[in-house]
């Protein structure tokens, strides 16, 4: 069998066979290996090292560890804020809190589910509510001192705001709104000690 058909790169003739090509697109061995190579070739979009590609229509990352660095870098450009206090979070997570606000208002819930409990046991009566909910209706000041409450500070500052109840639950009180104020944490803790009469003559 004679050579009929040559190479379209490098010209050097070649059996022309049953191939599909037509005979102009026709490539020899070595030839179809440069291609091939050159193919292959990439530049790494993260860090710019050249490297090969195992698939030559993929592979835009010479490692892994470029991929994931990539990853990541798209991830901070879409920055996620706390819902409550509006700190970045980042979007790499699915939550819509802040460490700081989720650790708050699982402490508020375990409160809640606390005083609620001793409610029942003592067959008194259980209303939902929250602690912002009580300093908006009490306009954020002490019913025992009258005295502004801050609502940022966190116990055991004296000055933290606490839930107080008038009727206390250990003397037939129920856990609802009308029956709890605002209070500071020292205010409440003397308000047990000394009694609310006492508690008006020391402030």
């Amino acid at each position: 069998m004679r050579r009929d058909v040559p190479c379209a790169d490098c010209g050097v003739m070649l059996y022309g066979g049953r191939g599909s090509l037509p005979a102009g697109q026709r490539r020899c061995r070595p030839c179809r290996q440069v291609a091939s190579w050159n193919d292959r070739q990439r530049i790494c979009q993260w860090c710019g090292a050249p490297f090969m590609s195992a698939r030559p229509a993929r592979g835009v990352y010479c490692s892994r560890a470029c991929a994931s660095k990539a990853g990541n870098a798209v991830k901070d450009q879409k920055q996620r804020a706390c819902v409550e206090c509006g700190v970045d979070i980042g979007s790499g997570h699915q939550r819509t809190l802040c460490r700081k606000c989720k650790r708050a208002r699982e402490t508020a819930r375990c409160v809640r589910k606390t005083r609620a409990r001793r409610a029942l046991k003592r067959g008194a009566k259980v209303e939902r509510y929250t602690l912002d909910e009580i300093a908006s209706r009490d306009k954020h000041r002490c019913k025992l001192c009258g005295k502004r409450v801050a609502m940022a500070r966190k116990y055991p500052d004296p000055r933290s705001p606490v839930i107080d109840h008038v009727i206390p639950i250990v003397d037939g009180g129920d856990d609802v709104k009308a029956n709890v104020q605002l209070a500071h944490f020292v205010c409440n803790a003397r308000k047990r000690q000394y009694g609310t009469q006492q508690l008006a003559l020391i402030g």
